[in-house]
């Protein structure tokens, strides 16, 4: 036999195989034909308990990377990102960059410099918009005549990191109960005294201004600062106003992907009547909190030379000179790194800690990466924010609609970490240059900003240098 009739023989005959066992496969698997959900299975929160800590996070991580079909709950949801309602759209206007949902997965944004990271300008998204009935920027095609125009019912956003966000979240939730404490204080020493009591807000070292406690039990909260006066520090998205990252999941999975949750629509509800029920369970939403609780978080990347670090510690010193450091605070005193999931402070759509028929403790430590312990035995969290809204000024005020009622020129303290691996830079994403993130910081930090102005060129770079180290 030629060895062109050989290999012609050993092709045919490989492909018989080939076909056989395909056949075989697919006559023992008819489940296979045609389209199905792209979430496999999902977790009952009443028997998580029953998988290890490492099997949740897998499936939190598998959430996290699936790219969800109309199957598992895709589409524009009747219900939005508040809960309001409005007009389900059905295809081609199920899916609507504006007005939600925007993305596939959660990965499809958070992915710079990898899985759980930031997202260039092309993933920004427009918050708030999923409140109103329908967005596009097409004006009256393809939408109704009187479609409002995108600056007034929307605020674009750049995408933030969530690496080490639950060390984050452990910070916040002690700050909120010191702060808790000393308001409770304050008025019992009102009551027993009779009289006014000023109550100072401070914890960790970040001041929140103060109340005045009435006998009565009325507090005056005209002077609070950077905080809501309930007390609770929000810690995520620009704007500070999530408390929890189990609240971030799931406002983000109704927003971003009209995902809904059990937890926030109730058990076999249709509420966005897609056909579709029990989109994301309660277990798959303790999953993907852990999967993000336990990212670790960025440390800095030092260089080997040694003449370049001595430009990165001229940096870091004109940094603390300048009084950047005020606010971006390099640590933060952290008690315990138990993570309790749910936590206490989730709000009425998310499950809490006291509603939860199974809670989770997970020892972030064994996670998230090795921390410095200060001399009270405190745990170091070198986030580089204060975790406290500021007024920084009419050059970072460029949005219209209020979100959680938070003045448009307020934000969130940026944590540094990791933040240089996730440009653009600012809220909306429209800075490259770092010289230009500082001089665009005006309020609360224009005395910074113009301290920068006044650096001479050597001080800039060194400064530059230094924040570039934030990888």
């Amino acid at each position: 036999m030629n060895k062109f009739f050989f290999n012609l023989s050993l092709f045919v005959s490989l492909m018989i195989i080939v076909t056989a066992c395909s056949q075989t496969q697919n006559l023992n698997d008819s489940e296979s034909f045609g389209e199905h959900p792209n979430i496999k299975t999902h977790l009952d929160q009443s028997s998580i308990k029953d998988l290890s800590i490492d099997e949740l996070i897998k499936h939190g991580q598998m959430l996290f990377e699936t790219s969800f079909n109309d199957l598992d709950g895709l589409g524009r949801p009747e219900t939005t990102g508040a809960f309001s309602s409005r007009p389900r759209r059905e295809a081609p206007q199920n899916f609507n960059r504006i007005s939600g949902p925007d993305a596939g997965s959660c990965i499809a944004c958070h992915n710079l410099p990898s899985i759980g990271g930031g997202g260039d300008n092309a993933q920004n998204v427009f918050n708030l918009a999923s409140d109103v009935d329908f967005v596009t920027l097409e004006g009256s095609v393809g939408s109704e005549e009187d479609a409002a125009s995108l600056i007034d019912i929307t605020n674009e956003r750049n995408t933030v990191g969530v690496f080490g966000d639950g060390l984050i979240e452990l910070l916040a939730r002690e700050m909120s109960y010191d702060l808790l404490s000393s308001v409770e204080a304050g008025r019992n020493e009102s009551e027993s005294k009779g009289e006014l009591i000023k109550v100072p807000l401070n914890t960790k070292g970040v001041d929140f201004g103060y109340v005045i406690a009435h006998p009565s039990g009325y507090l005056d909260t005209s002077m609070l600062d950077g905080v809501d006066n309930d007390f609770i520090v929000r810690p995520f998205i620009q704007k500070g106003v999530i408390s929890s990252l189990r609240d971030f999941s799931v406002g983000a999975m109704n927003h971003h992907h009209g995902m809904e949750s059990e937890e926030s629509v109730g058990k076999n509800s249709d509420a966005d009547r897609d056909g579709i029920i029990n989109e994301l369970t309660e277990g798959d939403i303790t999953a993907i909190t852990l999967f993000q609780a336990t990212l670790p978080f960025p440390k800095r990347k030092l260089p080997n030379n040694s003449n370049l670090k001595g430009i990165i510690q001229k940096g870091e010193d004109v940094f603390e000179n300048i009084g950047c450091s005020a606010c971006h605070v390099p640590n933060l005193p952290l008690k315990s790194l138990n993570f309790v999931e749910p936590g206490p402070f989730n709000p009425e759509r998310s499950l809490n800690l006291t509603e939860s028929e199974n809670n989770l403790v997970i020892n972030l430590g064994e996670f998230v990466g090795e921390l410095e312990v200060d001399e009270n035995g405190d745990f170091l969290i070198p986030l580089y924010s204060n975790l406290k809204r500021h007024n920084l000024g009419s050059k970072l005020d460029n949005e219209r609609p209020l979100q959680k009622g938070v003045p448009t020129n307020y934000w969130l303290t940026r944590k540094l970490w990791g933040f240089y691996s996730e440009p653009p830079f600012l809220h909306h994403g429209r800075s490259s240059l770092l010289s230009d993130v500082i001089e665009m910081h005006q309020g609360d930090a224009k005395i910074s900003s113009d301290a920068f102005d006044d650096l001479d060129d050597s001080e800039k770079i060194s400064l530059i240098e230094f924040l570039k180290t934030f990888k």
